[in-house]
């Protein structure tokens, strides 16, 4: 699995990140 090669942190805080952006677009402005 490549997905493991990186930090699993790392991938689920990409993704968290990507989803409260999507979710809230105000909060990155």
């Amino acid at each position: 699995m490549k997905l493991y090669a990186v930090p699993h942190f790392q991938v689920e805080g990409m993704d968290v990140n990507l989803s409260l952006v999507s979710q809230m677009p105000k909060a990155k402005a």
